[in-house]
This record gives structure tokens, C-alpha cells and sequence, in this order.
């Protein structure tokens, strides 16, 4: 959270949203929030589960994400679900080493677009091989 910004919203554990989140100031989720959520940054802390349509110019997730996330810096280090979309200008994945003797990130079926957007008339590039090649 930015210093400055003394306001925030917190969704606590054992709280659950259904539906449309928008906020003028910084999320934190601890609890759950599924459906839309629009703001200048979000926290999904290691209890914390965020699935839906995801707007922020921010995104640290330590927790579970999944959905169609748009997001300017985007740091995980817990776990996406299957079928979610991550659109963001920097990508930072930090492996997790809790409670096991091995650092892993844990990614479903995603795709992830890294990156400025392409400008007009430009192909977006398409992926290539198989999970079979990231072994």
C-alpha cells in the first residue's frame, strides 16, 4: 500500500464478496472475493482467494487468483487456477518455499501476456509447443 494512501479496503477472512468490488483506494483480501473487482491495487494475502474479472494497476497475490486479470505490475507467489488470462507490463513470480523442501509457483491452464500491448496492425504471437517443453 502506498504510504501516502492512509484508506483501504479490506475484505477479512471468513468474509466471502459475490459480485461487483470497485474502490477508489487499495484492496486487501484476505477473505474472497468472486465477480469484478476494479482498483488501484490489490493485495490477495495467503488466505486470500480473488476469481473473476480483475482491473488494477497493481496486483501482489500470495494467495489464489483466477479469472481474466489486467494488471500493470503483477507479483504472484501463490497459486492461478485454471482458465485465467493474465495480461500485465511486468510479471514477477517469486517461488514459495513454505512448508515443503521444494520452491514451486503453482499455475493451472494459463496464459499469460507479458509485455506492452501491440500496437495496431501488429499479430499478436501465438504459443508454440507443448507443457511437455517446459519440463
Amino acid at each position: 500500500m502506498d504510504p501516502k494512501t492512509s484508506k483501504e479496503s479490506v475484505i477479512a477472512e471468513g468474509t466471502s464478496c459475490k459480485g461487483i468490488v470497485t474502490s477508489a483506494c487499495p484492496v486487501t483480501v484476505s477473505g474472497m472475493i468472486d465477480g469484478e473487482l476494479t482498483a488501484p491495487a490489490a493485495v490477495v494475502t495467503t488466505t486470500g482467494r480473488l476469481h473473476g474479472k480483475i482491473r488494477v494497476e497493481q496486483l501482489t497475490s500470495e494467495g489464489q487468483v483466477a479469472g481474466d486479470i489486467e494488471a500493470h505490475t503483477l507479483k504472484l507467489s501463490g497459486q492461478v487456477n485454471d482458465k485465467t488470462r493474465i495480461r500485465a507490463q511486468s510479471l514477477e513470480v517469486k517461488l514459495d518455499s513454505s512448508g515443503s523442501n521444494q520452491l514451486q509457483v503453482s499455475f493451472g491452464a494459463a496464459t499469460l501476456e507479458v509485455g506492452p500491448e501491440p500496437s495496431d496492425g501488429e499479430d499478436r504471437a501465438e504459443p508454440t509447443g507443448s507443457d511437455d517443453d517446459l519440463q
